[in-house]
């Protein structure tokens, strides 16, 4: 630290004077809290500063999750047309094909309905993440696959548990106790729908169990995987878990839809 009183007096005023010049620039400068005295120092820079964009907020009203649940029926039916395209469901299969899809029809406007009362507009095409993440590469799998028949049940079956297990973790989430009970009660009629896949299937519907067709294999005889990244964001009340089906001949893994995924 510097002596101040060993300094020659001349000396002195000269450093005084250009710590009071120093001062006098940095307020002109600008401050804290903006431009002018009392601001702080500005930094100098070289072209434009980039504009950034906040995310959008995303709050989980009933009103989204009715929105939801409506996005997520308009894509069975979806789904269910472009099975009955491949024209392999036959029998029984596609008897039920058939009925199930109108279930999803009529679940569909139930939740349109159910959005508009809960002050919501409702959403009335399919959910662009099941599209994407789902029905594409699954339906690529199924193209290519020598059982297409059994493949779409599978799907179809897998379809079905998504559906169910997404709106359970609806139920805690929705704040009247109507909505939660109107939730579960398409929930219930989903869960029938998986069940009469299983049994179409014969149970042969996970991969732990042996597949109808003969699988595609790897040099130490696994089942060879079909590796769809994870694409749904967890959230406090659903399964961490996948549904796992078997489609040409290949493990599926399927995410359950999560607040990324939602109709906002």
């Amino acid at each position: 630290m510097t002596d101040l009183s060993a300094l020659p007096r001349r000396k002195f005023l000269v450093l005084g004077g250009f710590s009071v010049a120093t001062a006098a620039v940095v307020a002109a400068c600008g401050g804290p809290g903006g431009e002018g005295a009392g601001a702080g120092p500005r930094v100098a820079q070289a072209g434009e500063t980039p504009v950034t964009t906040g995310l959008a907020e995303r709050v989980r009203t009933d009103a989204v999750l009715l929105r939801t649940a409506s996005s997520l029926e308009h894509s069975a039916v979806a789904i269910y047309d472009k099975a009955f395209g491949m024209n392999v469901l036959t029998g029984e299969a596609a008897e039920f094909a058939k009925r199930f899809q109108d279930h999803h029809r009529e679940y569909a406007t139930f939740f349109e309905k159910a959005t508009v009362d809960a002050g919501g507009t409702a959403f009335t095409t399919e959910n662009p993440a099941v599209d994407k993440k789902i029905v594409t590469p699954v339906f690529a799998e199924i193209s290519a696959s020598a059982d297409k028949g059994g493949d779409l049940q599978r799907m179809l079956h897998s379809l079905e548990n998504i559906i169910l297990e997404t709106y359970q973790s609806f139920v805690p989430q929705l704040s009247q106790p109507k909505l939660r009970a109107a939730v579960m009660s398409v929930g219930a009629a989903e869960a029938r729908h998986a069940a009469v896949w299983a049994g179409i299937l014969g149970g042969a519907v996970a991969p732990s169990l042996a597949p109808k067709a003969e699988p595609v294999t790897t040099v130490k005889g696994a089942v060879e995987a079909v590796v769809i990244a994870i694409y749904q964001a967890p959230q406090a009340f659903s399964s961490m878990g996948q549904i796992p089906t078997l489609i040409n001949g290949k493990k599926v893994d399927l995410d359950l839809l999560g607040p990324n995924s939602f109709s906002y």
